[in-house]
């Protein structure tokens, strides 16, 4: 689910003198810098595997994939057509 800005935790966007307030198209939406995969895991330490380079959104959430993840699930993921984001 997309929520608008000030919402879900993403902070309202200041308005400017002459702009007026709009909730931003969903592309626009930035995920979160300290994301990593869903599927890796954590290790013995306690530290994340991998950082995610794709975001899947889903009705149930937002998943979080690593490259190599991403590539071996992608005909699945891809076959149930759910917008897909490379996260950067």
């Amino acid at each position: 689910m997309i929520f608008p800005p000030g919402q879900a935790g993403i902070p309202p966007e200041p308005i400017r003198p002459g702009k007026h307030a709009a909730t931003p198209a969903p592309t626009s939406l930035t995920v979160p810098v300290n994301r990593y995969c869903d599927r890796c895991g954590y290790s013995k330490d306690g530290q994340p595997l991998a950082k995610a380079l794709f975001q899947i959104e889903t009705t149930g959430g937002s998943l979080y994939f690593c490259g190599h993840h991403f590539r071996a699930h992608s005909d699945a993921i891809l076959s149930l057509g759910y917008p897909v984001r490379e996260v950067h």
